[in-house]
């Protein structure tokens, strides 16, 4: 069948670089600096605060708590709806693109070619940084039941780190159906153990 728009609910005045739901509640965070929170029931923005620089991904820790992640090298923790920011968290030395939460555990992809490891537990402690790509980091994904950080980045590589020894365990280049290596990796996933790669030209 045919699929379409049940509704709009909002809008930012540039591009929306990421979303999270909890519950009714939705975030949304923008190349206009701004990070949202709209209410799915009554179709409303229910607040809203301008961040300082560019957003490129947002996820809830728990219903009230959120973090951002952008054009900086920090990382930004605020309760909603107030938006009183809770902490800052540095570890990286370029933008961070992209973060995977599960169970108050959290890992970054950053430009600086690291994945940062991070505790959501107060006082939200940095464990370390994963190394081994050649260029900017760009999605990354925790499966913590296997005890492991899978990344991609635009080295054309999807490397896999110990969780708890921050080491490399696996390097595979990412190869096309033509037998030639394929746009690098800017998204992933894992199910049952097994990535897999969704890839955006």
């Amino acid at each position: 069948g045919k699929y379409h728009t049940e509704t709009t609910i909002g809008s930012h005045t540039a591009a929306i670089n990421s979303l999270d739901i909890s519950g009714d509640v939705v975030i949304s965070g923008g190349a206009d600096r701004m990070l949202k929170v709209w209410d799915t029931t009554t179709q409303r923005l229910t607040a809203k605060q301008n961040v300082g620089s560019a957003i490129f991904c947002v996820g809830f820790i728990t219903p009230r708590r959120v973090v951002t992640s952008g054009a900086n090298s920090s990382l930004k923790i605020w309760n909603i709806p107030d938006f009183s920011l809770v902490k800052t968290l540095t570890g990286h030395t370029a933008d961070i693109y992209n973060f995977d939460i599960q169970d108050r555990l959290m890992v970054t992809a950053s430009q600086d070619l690291t994945v940062g490891i991070w505790n959501l537990e107060e006082p939200f402690d940095h464990l370390g940084l994963c190394r081994g790509h050649s260029a900017a980091v760009h999605c990354v994904k925790l499966d913590k039941a296997g005890n492991r950080v899978i990344s991609g980045s635009l080295d054309g590589r999807v490397r896999i780190f110990d969780l708890e020894k921050r080491k490399q365990v696996a390097g595979i280049p990412i190869i096309s159906r033509f037998g030639t290596e394929s746009a690098p990796p800017m998204c992933l996933q894992v199910f049952a153990g097994i990535f897999w790669k969704i890839l955006f030209f």
